[in-house]
């Protein structure tokens, strides 16, 4: 076949265009084991941080996804790279981009070159598979072999660059904690989406969620997985209420979040609870600094009524700020895989006094819910825990047109995500107005 110009095919992947299937390396015997290096003034001695252990059942059940443990990637040699996160090394004529992390899309059979997009970037690169390393950038993983730093093995982290002077990595771990352990003494616990993967644009993602949002709520956990996307965390209403009675902060709504894989659901595998997305006002899809503790006392009057009102039915609330844990690599995989997030959720509540009318991600996201009809309801600051109880299904029978401008008007980031999902899921023209509910 003709070689592809890279530039042409770098437009059809921005387009939706193209196909790419995560190929996993096999695992290979580790050569040595070395201590992991720390940067100053972290010791041993500093506390545990989560280990697979501690932590929710988000690791143990993703990593499922990886089929077996793994150490060291594969590399060149008789293998195939399609969908996998590579690092750059050997290149005489572009040497700046030894190095560099990216995915490698699509493979041009006429010249044996891979296209890979690196990160950060929406240009396409021709390479040769001896120039590529899979690495395990962008993804969890775990310690496991270290002997001079053994109190590190077992605990999860975020990889970040291999560095191919020495062959560590920077790796994150949970408790905030810096180390750069060997490649050998690095395995992998699951990868996640990054905005640009194929299926989560254009008409496949058109079509991905077309599909989607009719199925049960056993089935959409199932297609998250498939799309490498973390399954979000929830706030019970009862712990909200719970905080909210006794310390409300940040740190605590963090610790009381649960996997929305242990929301209830009917034996035909539907949701047998409620979920509502708050959309609040925020810059970012996943902003740490939109989960205050001002959320938890602006709800806690709301969930304690509709708590009581759907009682014995758990009510959940997906809170922007907090529905992955605090790892790039889930923000990024939230950003890429946000509509079929809100395809989980029964209700969507905004808030009237905080906002977010001018935020890009809070106007995509009522958008979406309307083209999903999903039932906006608004709610006021002055909200009584006393109101009367709901008489049906929906919270009010009092509507009201509710204006949401154009999302790429707002403000938010990033720019060209906003701009993805906006073309890919809503209508040209957006309406000016949709239906909402007032609380």
């Amino acid at each position: 076949s003709k070689p592809r110009n890279p530039a042409a095919f770098g437009r059809e992947l921005l387009a939706g265009f193209g196909a790419g299937k995560a190929a996993w390396g096999e695992a290979s015997e580790s050569e040595d084991s070395d201590e992991a290096g720390h940067e100053p003034g972290v010791s041993a001695g500093q506390k545990r941080a989560p280990s697979e252990e501690d932590t929710d059942d988000i690791w143990k059940i993703d990593s499922s996804r990886s089929k077996k443990a793994r150490t060291l990637p594969a590399q060149a040699k008789g293998r195939e790279f399609l969908g996998v996160t590579v690092c750059l090394h050997g290149l005489v004529k572009a040497p700046a981009l030894n190095g560099r992390t990216g995915v490698a899309w699509h493979k041009d059979d006429a010249t044996s070159r891979y296209f890979v997009t690196l990160d950060g970037e929406t240009t396409v690169k021709q390479v040769k598979a001896e120039n590529m390393k899979e690495v395990y950038t962008g993804s969890v993983v775990r310690l496991s072999g270290l002997v001079g730093q053994a109190s590190l093995n077992g605990l999860i982290g975020e990889c970040g660059k291999l560095s191919l002077d020495d062959d560590r990595y920077d790796v994150i771990l949970l408790d905030g904690r810096k180390v750069r352990p060997r490649q050998e003494n690095v395995v992998l616990v699951s990868k996640y989406a990054k905005p640009g993967r194929p299926s989560l644009m254009g008409k496949q993602l058109q079509t991905l969620v077309e599909r989607v949002r009719w199925l049960t709520y056993t089935e959409k956990l199932k297609e998250l997985d498939a799309q490498l996307l973390p399954v979000p965390q929830l706030l019970a209403s009862e712990r909200l209420v719970e905080l909210h009675n006794g310390a409300s902060t940040d740190d605590g709504l963090a610790e009381v979040m649960v996997s929305g894989r242990t929301a209830p659901t009917q034996e035909d595998g539907r949701l047998d609870a409620r979920i509502f997305l708050v959309s609040m006002c925020r810059d970012w899809v996943v902003d740490r600094g939109s989960a205050t503790s001002v959320a938890v006392t602006s709800l806690a009057p709301f969930a304690k009524w509709v708590s009581k009102a759907f009682a014995p039915k758990p009510v959940y609330f997906l809170i922007p700020g907090l529905c992955v844990k605090d790892m790039n690599c889930l923000r990024s995989a939230a950003e890429a895989g946000w509509p079929l997030m809100v395809t989980l959720c029964t209700e969507m509540l905004v808030l009237n006094w905080d906002g977010g009318d001018v935020k890009s991600w809070c106007r995509l996201e009522r958008h979406l819910a309307a083209t999903f009809a999903i039932p906006i309801y608004r709610l006021p600051r002055a909200f009584s825990e006393n109101a009367p109880a709901p008489q049906g299904w929906t919270l009010s029978d009092s509507s009201e047109q509710l204006a949401v401008a154009e999302p790429l008007d707002g403000q938010g980031q990033p720019r060209w995500v906003v701009a993805e999902l906006r073309k890919s899921l809503l209508p040209d023209p957006l309406a000016a107005q949709i239906h909402s509910f007032i609380l």
